[in-house]
């Protein structure tokens, strides 16, 4: 029987700390490698401390499993990087993997059990809960979940227009997903926030994404990592209009990919997603204030369920698009 792939994507940056914890708990997982050729695929970017030897070592150490791509290239970013890795390498599932987190020993095997009750003619992403961990990788007790999640339905879309449902230490996708997204001109993905969530919503449009209740990572927390965990900043009057500021940026991005995402894959959107779609797309479309709050009446406690009227007028009047932001490259 042929066995599946299973690529497991990383992409490195100055992580000499951290890096050898992650690798040698994704080389510690149990699962079925009767079913399943599980490969590690890292794209250095640009490091300039000992993360390139670190990964050398493991290279020599473990040729059958561990593969670096894209080698001796420069810095383009952790978006991209990424987007480059899903491009390069190929696979059955994709599992993305920052360098400083550790796995429990069962990711692997929870994650493919819920990837096998689904065909593979369509986009399917699954994501987990995650331990948060301090800087030694050692859970703290809290979960992420209280965060991220109040669990998956089938308005999962419309929980995207207003948070961020997936963290991508904790997401894997199928191969359908990655033919989806190579199919899009690479200049389209300056423009989204992060690749995490811009693939959350492709999924989310034109296929099914799947939460696994249970921490399956040690999320750890420190001075370098790229996205953490929210803390409250304090509350000083500069303080708070820098987090109103942060917030009308936050929202303008999570429109802006689900925008995105809806016209580059409007061709593969669900039957039950094509009415939020169109209001969106038409809201984001429109410079009259008039027009937007009308088109957004109608599903304004998708905005915000404690304050949607509220979340009305911010969205209206707080939030504008450029043309060249709404641009699509073909």
């Amino acid at each position: 029987m042929k066995r599946s792939n299973v690529s497991v994507v990383m992409s490195t940056y100055n992580g000499e700390r951290y890096l050898k914890n992650q690798l040698d708990s994704i080389l510690s997982q149990e699962f079925d490698n009767q079913k399943f050729d599980l490969k590690i695929y890292i794209r250095d970017d640009g490091s300039k401390d000992n993360t390139q030897d670190i990964i050398d070592k493991y290279v020599n150490n473990y040729p059958d499993i561990v593969n670096q791509v894209d080698k001796n290239h420069p810095n383009i970013g952790v978006k991209q990087s990424f987007f480059k890795l899903l491009k390069l390498v190929d696979g059955d599932y994709y599992f993305f993997s920052d360098q400083d987190d550790i796995w429990l020993p069962n990711k692997l095997d929870k994650f493919l059990s819920v990837f096998n009750l689904h065909e593979n003619d369509i986009p399917v992403g699954v994501y987990s809960d995650l331990w948060v961990a301090d800087a030694k990788g050692v859970s703290t007790g809290e979960k992420m979940k209280k965060n991220i999640s109040a669990g998956m339905d089938e308005d999962v879309l419309s929980k995207l227009l207003n948070r961020y449902l997936v963290t991508g230490a904790s997401f894997a996708i199928n191969k359908k997903t990655v033919e989806y997204i190579n199919e899009v001109n690479e200049e389209n993905f300056d423009k989204v926030n992060m690749h995490d969530s811009f693939i959350t919503l492709l999924i989310a449009m034109t296929g099914s994404l799947e939460f696994i209740d249970e921490p399956l990572i040690n999320y750890r927390q420190h001075e370098n990592n790229v996205i953490g965990v929210h803390v409250e900043p304090r509350k000083s009057i500069m303080s708070r209009l820098m987090r109103i500021n942060k917030i009308r940026q936050g929202k303008k991005r999570q429109i802006l990919d689900f925008y995105l995402s809806s016209i580059l894959f409007k061709d593969n959107v669900t039957d039950n997603n094509k009415k939020l779609v169109m209001i969106i797309d038409k809201y984001v479309s429109s410079e009259n204030y008039i027009t937007k709050f009308k088109v957004l009446l109608p599903i304004r406690r998708l905005l915000s369920i404690k304050n949607p009227n509220l979340s009305l007028l911010f969205y209206t009047f707080l939030i504008k698009f450029s043309k060249s932001e709404l641009k699509i490259n073909e």
